[in-house]
């Protein structure tokens, strides 16, 4: 799996063969926690495990900043269920 995670303004860039084949976009609420927001990747290449990538990239960058997440994005939600390493990054 050739690919690099490049972060822009309020974003995470997927990108492979030199092309964007995804992106999570977050913002910050009030309190300076996260939101994400979407996790979008191109229909040619998904069930890869890219979505994920990009997810557990954004998580590592929250935990360097000890910060919180509220995942409007149903995948992210989906992510914070099914893996209780990361339930105490959930915002109350």
């Amino acid at each position: 799996m050739d690919f690099e995670i490049k972060e822009n303004e309020n974003e995470l860039i997927l990108i492979k063969e030199n092309k964007q084949i995804g992106f999570l976009k977050y913002a910050k609420d009030k309190e300076n926690d996260y939101v994400i927001q979407s996790i979008v990747i191109d229909q040619n290449y998904r069930a890869q495990g890219y979505a994920k990538k990009l997810f557990n990239e954004f998580i590592n960058k929250v935990k360097q900043e000890n910060k919180k997440i509220t995942p409007i994005c149903t995948y992210a939600q989906k992510q914070f269920e099914r893996d209780t390493d990361i339930k105490n990054m959930l915002k109350k």
